[in-house]
């Protein structure tokens, strides 16, 4: 894989069936696997769409795998790695990012209060997805 984003679509208020529709219709356009959050909110889209018989990797999301997961976004920005397409709203997200110390002395990541940083972890699965191995059809991680 070359690095290159290809697809960009943001949506949000949507119910899970219209979600699952357009991932599906942008599988088909792009056959490959997807990589999808599998903790939390993103549990029942991963797994309708596993169900479905689509090619779905599930990413649980921990502090230390979002940790590593955006750590790998950030070198591969940095090596040119990624080549981006010219979307004003997912440049803003990736310049918003940020890293925080807690009082606790942990790290933490996630956009400024009351920006997003759904395009930053989109991108972040990605980036994570092209060192892995193509998935067989139905196979439940």
């Amino acid at each position: 894989m070359d690095g290159k984003q290809v697809y960009f679509e943001r949506f949000n208020q949507i119910s899970w069936e219209r979600q699952i529709g357009a991932i599906k219709a942008v599988m088909a356009a792009y056959p490959g696997q997807a990589v999808l959050d599998s903790t939390g909110v993103g549990d029942p889209i991963y797994e309708a769409l596993h169900k479905a018989g689509c090619m779905v990797r599930g990413y649980p999301f921990t502090n230390a795998s979002k940790t590593e997961l955006i750590d790998g976004l950030a070198l591969a920005l940095e090596r040119g790695a990624i080549r981006l397409m010219d979307i004003p709203e997912q440049e803003a997200e990736l310049r918003a990012y940020e890293y925080t110390l807690t009082p606790a002395r942990n790290v933490t990541m996630s956009a400024p209060e009351g920006m997003h940083d759904d395009c930053v972890i989109a991108l972040a699965l990605a980036r994570w997805a092209q060192g892995k191995p193509r998935l067989p059809m139905f196979v439940k991680l």
